[in-house]
């Protein structure tokens, strides 16, 4: 019996050539050695690309259009290396994270804390700014900003999801304004929501002031009347010729 001859495999092309000419051009014309990428980091997502093209061609892909193909995506690609460089967060350099910062903002909110810190480290309060805007901007499900760090970042239960601050109540009320936006609120209630307030004793607060005539939801922060705050309801009451 005649045994068949084995089926030779296909030798996988040598990338590497390819990688380190795709790696240098991308260097250059986008300008990533000035911000101080490391080139590693750089080389191995080309190589990530470069496999996935080369997987579905019968050919050896050339520079040229690899090169090509990745300039007309430079967004993504430049998606891809930000999330490479946050790797190292405490490694960034002022430069490095000012690329994160400009050229993924929606991935730079979600890691926030963490460039939080290392900018604060870096002394680097232009970037901070920055930052603060995009989460301020994209994250919605705040209703405090923070006395410390001033992002809209305070819990419900008063903690700074940004730089780990547990301020005071008082500290709160008086960075958000909150005792001229319950004055605000108080003249707006007739007698009955008036001693409704009084009675509870505290107020329910989120995008606005609610009493608390119904439980809490989710989102809202507790807050319990002053003394100040009593007697302005009381000084309400009888402004609109009623008592307590």
């Amino acid at each position: 019996m005649v045994e068949s001859p084995r089926k030779s495999r296909k030798k996988k092309p040598d990338l590497t050539p390819l990688v380190e000419e795709v790696t240098d051009r991308l260097i250059i014309e986008n300008g990533y050695d000035a911000i101080g990428i490391p080139r590693e980091i750089i080389r191995r997502l080309v190589l990530e690309i470069v496999e996935g093209i080369a997987s579905q061609m019968s050919s050896k892909p050339k520079p040229g259009p690899v090169f090509n193909r990745i300039k007309r995506n430079i967004h993504l690609f430049e998606k891809a290396l930000t999330a490479k460089l946050a790797e190292n967060v405490d490694e960034l350099t002022g430069d490095m994270a000012e690329f994160i910062i400009t050229r993924n903002p929606e991935f730079s909110s979600r890691i926030a804390p963490l460039l939080y810190k290392r900018l604060v480290d870096l002394g680097r309060n232009d970037l901070i700014e920055i930052l603060r805007e995009q989460w301020n901007g994209i994250h919605q499900e705040f209703y405090l900003y923070c006395p410390k760090c001033g992002f809209k970042s305070l819990t419900p239960d008063f903690k700074c999801v940004i730089c780990g601050y547990g301020p005071s109540e008082e500290e709160i009320r008086e960075f958000n304004r909150i005792d001229q936006l319950l004055e605000d609120f108080i003249d707006t209630l007739d007698a009955e929501s008036l001693k409704k307030l009084q009675a509870a004793g505290f107020f329910y607060f989120s995008s606005k002031i609610r009493i608390p005539d119904s439980p809490r939801e989710p989102g809202e922060s507790l807050f319990f009347l002053s003394k100040r705050d009593k007697a302005r309801i009381i000084a309400r009451l009888h402004e609109i010729g009623e008592n307590l």
